[in-house]
């Protein structure tokens, strides 16, 4: 103990936990785990006796937690350091016959056989599981296209799984941490890895943890799954078994509509917002005539997605706002632009237009992926807000999903606030963070562990009116 305290007061406070871990890192896994929630302890009453002196019981033990609190925040959000690996590393480089890596979009196009049969053995299979999704986030939204890498998982000739991974290192408290991660972007609402669904839910996540171990040029300190949504592999994965050093925490929900009935979907309207959306409806008519159109033919869709970008642009995030709107970034243009020519190919990308007096005033790009329509995108013209154009379009489209024979569910994909109105169905959304048995993934853990424990007591009694 005499050592770690000197360890504590020499070094500077960002590296601490690093340095004292570091030097006490030897045993089994289980004793490396406490020790570092021990340092974590430790470092809390070392800085509270640095700063409380000789004050009343109160005041060491608010000193106290506030040297944890410090500790806890120091750190701040983990910042990328590097992408991608040293070398790139493919199949060649790696012995476990059951796994192979491929890496960028040429290695995607070499698997898409094997995602092909594993998303036809997938009934509950998503728009953000299809291979067509993953292409066009690779070839547009990704940085670093080669710093993806797919494992595929093989059981005999059969592919079973595939792990789409980002490789990234991240710095925490001053610490490197090899991190890989679920493809993640503002414009990439939801993420998972594609799995058969005949297989234990939980063995192929395992089995690539375990491979990933034994190949040196894919060391690894935490593994994160980012936006995975309830019913998928990776929650499937990590709800089995026990998983010692596992993180989870809801990020959002994922909203939808079960398309079986107009009426029923109506029922689950707050009944004041019910109102107001025919109150609304009866001023837009007022005003000219109102039109509802869905756009899935390829040759017109090019001209309707222009519309939802002049949409987009006129509003608060455009030039005048945030600047966040997709005809401004090349980058996302080129992407929604992939998304209608994969999509649309088979018919699968649908803007929907509500216009008046044939001018668009709101507008949505969606994608169908099995019977679920999910909605990726809204706009609207701001200057018919008092009309609510947005609200009267997603009225019409729920109307168009219920009548529609091919589309079971029509999805929100997140789960905005305004829309609680409408009482739509929810799957929660995760992120899970797997820490591996190495100096950098335990203090990775530990920081993240007492980061969510100091944030739920932040929100028990810090609340408003507590």
């Amino acid at each position: 103990m005499r050592k770690r305290i000197t360890a504590v007061q020499t070094i500077g406070f960002p590296r601490r936990a690093a340095l004292v871990v570091a030097d006490f890192n030897l045993g089994p896994v289980v004793e490396r785990t406490l020790l570092v929630r021990l340092d974590l302890v430790m470092l809390g009453l070392y800085d509270f006796f640095r700063s409380a002196g000789e004050g009343n019981r109160q005041g060491r033990v608010a000193g106290y937690f506030a040297g944890v609190a410090r500790l806890v925040a120091d750190p701040g959000e983990p910042t990328l350091v590097q992408t991608g690996l040293p070398e790139g590393v493919d199949s060649t480089m790696v012995s476990d016959p059951r796994l192979r890596v491929e890496r960028g979009l040429e290695g995607l196009a070499s698997i898409r056989p094997e995602w092909s049969a594993i998303i036809e053995s997938m009934p509950g299979s998503r728009f953000h599981q299809s291979f067509e999704w993953h292409r066009c986030v690779l070839a547009h939204l990704e940085a670093d296209p080669l710093s993806v890498h797919y494992f595929v998982l093989y059981r005999g000739s059969a592919a079973i799984a595939i792990f789409p991974l980002r490789c990234v290192v991240r710095r925490v408290a001053a610490i490197a941490v090899r991190t890989w991660e679920s493809l993640t972007h503002d414009h990439v609402p939801l993420s998972d890895f594609v799995q058969q669904a005949d297989i234990v839910a939980d063995s192929p996540l395992r089995a690539l943890l375990r491979a990933l171990n034994s190949e040196p040029a894919l060391r690894w300190d935490v593994l994160n799954l980012d936006r995975s949504p309830a019913g998928g592999p990776a929650m499937s994965a990590v709800s089995r078994g026990r998983w010692p050093l596992l993180l989870t925490r809801q990020s959002t929900t994922s909203m939808y509509f079960d398309c079986s009935s107009y009426d029923g979907c109506q029922e689950r309207m707050d009944g004041h917002f019910r109102r107001n959306l025919r109150r609304q409806r009866k001023k837009l008519d007022q005003r000219g005539r109102v039109e509802f159109v869905a756009e899935s033919d390829p040759s017109a869709l090019p001209g309707a997605f222009q519309e939802f970008l002049r949409l987009e642009q006129s509003g608060w995030k455009g030039d005048s706002g945030r600047a966040s709107a997709i005809a401004l970034h090349d980058r996302l243009r080129a992407f929604y632009e992939s998304l209608i020519c994969g999509f649309g190919r088979e018919g699968h990308a649908l803007i929907t237009l509500l216009k008046l007096d044939g001018r668009p005033v709101a507008a949505q790009f969606c994608v169908l992926h099995g019977d679920t329509l999910n909605i990726l995108k809204i706009a609207y013209d701001e200057t018919y807000a008092a009309e609510a154009p947005g609200s009267q379009l997603l009225d019409a489209l729920l109307r168009h999903c219920c009548d529609s024979p091919h589309i079971g569910r029509l999805c929100l994909t997140t789960g905005p606030e305004w829309a609680t109105r409408w009482g739509p169905e929810a799957d929660d959304v995760w992120n899970f963070a797997v820490a591996n048995r190495t100096v950098s993934g335990l203090i990775a853990y530990a920081l993240q562990a007492a980061r969510i424990r100091a944030g739920a007591v932040k929100r028990r009694w810090l609340r408003p009116g507590k």
